[in-house]
This record gives structure tokens, C-alpha cells and sequence, in this order.
């Protein structure tokens, strides 16, 4: 497991003054569940997520990802696709990124988007631009270098 998410839900439970025990009892899960995840050696379940984001508030995109954005919900398609140019681009540039950091700059891609096209649902649209959706990853890793 990403060893992010697994401190996000620690420091999440940690910050409410939980133990594991008291946390897996209040989700239905044992407390060595709890301990696999944020040990790394368990991923987090659908279930276990959408619980704990039901119960305590805590949005399932903060423990995977690290943000806690309210925006809705973008097209998951999409996003993928801008995932995947980012991560190819960025392995290009023999250059990695955390998952919070990857998840970032593929929403900024994704936003922008509707800038470069009138119909973002416009698959023949789309493919046209990921040239310059190319570009502007590789200005980005330029600029952070």
C-alpha cells in the first residue's frame, strides 16, 4: 500500500485521539485490520472508506490523495487519461511522483481543458489537444527541475 495513505489515515486517527481498537470498533473492523492498513501491509477496503467518510466526515479523496476538494466530481475518464499523461511524461523525464503530487497535476490538466475546447466531451476534440496538454506537462517538469 502507498505508504501516504496509510499515514493519512494514522495522523487522521492519531489528531482524534482514537486507538486502533476504538477506531476499528466504531467501523465494524478489528483493530489488526486497522493496524494492516496503517502499517502499509493492508489497502483500505471501498468499505472501510466510504464508512469512515460517513461516520467522521473524512473525504475518501484526502485519504487516497491528500486533498480534501469539494469541486464535483470531475469525469473519471478524463482524469484518468490526464493521469496517465502525466505519469508518461513524467517518466520520460526519468522523473517520479507521489500520488498527492500526480493526482494535482492531473486535475490541472484536466481544468484545463475546457479552455483549449468548447466540448470537453468531444472525443475527436480531445485527442486534437493532447499535444499541447503534452506541452504543458513538459514546461511543468521544466519548471521543476
Amino acid at each position: 500500500m502507498n505508504n501516504e495513505k496509510a499515514e493519512r489515515i494514522k495522523k487522521w486517527r492519531l489528531s482524534q485521539k482514537l486507538s486502533q481498537r476504538a477506531l476499528g470498533s466504531m467501523l465494524g473492523v478489528s483493530q489488526g485490520y486497522i493496524g494492516d492498513i496503517e502499517a502499509g501491509r493492508s489497502e483500505p477496503s471501498r468499505n472501510f472508506l466510504t464508512t469512515l467518510q460517513e461516520k467522521f466526515g473524512v473525504p475518501t479523496d484526502y485519504i487516497l490523495y491528500g486533498t480534501r476538494a469539494h469541486k464535483p466530481a470531475p469525469d473519471r475518464l478524463r482524469l484518468m487519461l490526464c493521469g496517465a499523461m502525466v505519469r508518461e511524461e513524467h517518466a520520460r523525464a526519468d522523473r517520479t511522483l507521489s500520488d498527492e503530487a500526480l493526482f494535482a497535476q492531473a486535475i490541472d490538466l484536466y481544468e484545463l481543458i475546457p479552455t483549449l475546447i468548447d466540448d470537453p466531451e468531444d472525443g475527436d476534440a480531445l485527442e486534437a489537444i493532447t499535444p499541447q496538454l503534452r506541452d504543458v506537462i513538459r514546461k511543468k517538469i521544466e519548471e521543476d527541475q
